[in-house]
This record gives C-alpha cells, sequence and structure tokens, in this order.
C-alpha cells in the first residue's frame, strides 16, 4: 500500500536546512502523525453500531453471545481486542511506521477470496494527509525560529 502526499519531499528539504533543530521538529511531526494515524484506525474498528451480518455463537473466553460483523467496505468491528491490541507505531528518526499485527489484519485491511476488505488503516492515512502537511509546516517554522536563535 503506498500513499503520496503532495510537498512532503519540499518541506523535508527545507527542515534539513535547519540541521539539528529541523531534524527534530520534523521527528516530532513524523511521530505526531503516526500516532494520530493509528488512534484514527483503532477508533475505526471500535466504533458502532456495525451493519453487517450478526454471528450467534455460545460466549465464553470472554466473548459475548452475538456478535455483529462489519458489512464489506466497513472498518472491521472489534470483538475481542486482540486487532486494537496489536496496533503500533514505530519510530525511527524521520520515519514512522504504523502495523496491526493480528494474524487476520492484511485480511481484513485488503480482504481475501472469501471476503471483500474491511480497511481501517488506509482510510486512517488518509484522511490524515493534510494533518501531516500542517504538522511538517509548523515544524519547519519551529526550527527556523531555533535557528534564529
Amino acid at each position: 500500500m503506498t500513499t503520496r502526499i503532495e510537498g512532503g519531499d519540499e518541506l523535508l528539504r527545507n527542515l534539513r536546512r535547519f540541521g539539528q533543530a529541523g531534524k527534530r521538529q520534523g521527528e516530532r511531526a513524523v511521530r505526531a502523525t503516526a500516532e494520530k494515524v493509528r488512534s484514527d484506525a483503532i477508533k475505526a474498528i471500535q466504533r458502532g453500531p456495525a451493519t453487517g451480518r450478526i454471528y450467534r455463537r455460545g460466549g465464553g473466553q470472554n466473548l459475548s453471545a452475538t456478535h455483529q460483523a462489519s458489512a464489506p467496505g466497513e472498518a472491521p468491528m472489534t470483538d475481542t481486542g486482540n486487532l486494537v491490541g496489536s496496533g503500533k507505531a514505530d519510530h525511527m528518526g524521520l520515519t514512522s511506521d504504523v502495523k496491526f499485527t493480528a494474524p487476520y489484519a492484511n485480511a481484513l485491511e485488503f480482504g481475501t477470496m472469501k471476503m471483500e476488505a474491511r480497511p481501517f488503516l488506509y482510510p486512517a492515512m488518509e484522511s490524515n494527509r493534510d494533518f501531516y502537511i500542517r504538522k511538517l509546516e509548523d515544524a519547519v517554522n519551529r526550527a527556523a525560529r531555533e535557528a534564529a536563535r
């Protein structure tokens, strides 16, 4: 999955002109965006009510007797909390990786031959494009102020 955010490369070049201040502020912007993407994906999973099929089961193992699934195209509905609990944002300088490591996360995000996709991460990423650009613009301004001191 690839997403292009226009203008980000130019803003990062401007940050590099400010040396350590630019790097520090850029890292802060990238980290804030990654954490917001992770948080928004989790909120999408935890929202409700779903509009998909209702499953009845025997309960047990901390599961309710019924579960209403999401419909195709909707974010998956939480059931056990494993998907939400597997959400991580790893930060490495000017790069952050947002991932969900539950074994079925990719099947939900992209679908399978037997199930249509229930995307949650890509929509969160897409909805934060403008947030990212604003954070980078703020980072350039803060780095410029720091460098001028």
